[in-house]
């Protein structure tokens, strides 16, 4: 599984249908089965893909850097 994490402030990006777009709950947070489809939903300048069992960015946003 893999979130999405804003990288200005590393809050994840929020389950659908939440009061906001991003949480500090990692229970909160959207989960996606592929890296493909976390890509298909995340700003890919401000937002990482991570693995969602470890704070380990998997996929660098366009323009970033591993963190």
């Amino acid at each position: 599984m893999y979130v999405l994490k804003r990288l200005s402030d590393g809050k994840y990006v929020a389950k659908s249908g939440s009061q906001r777009s991003y949480t500090n709950d990692r229970n909160k947070a959207a989960e996606y089965c592929t890296v493909d489809e976390a890509r298909r939903h995340a700003c890919i300048d401000s937002e990482g893909i991570y693995q969602s069992t470890r704070d380990e960015l998997v996929v660098v946003p366009r323009g970033g850097e591993y963190r």
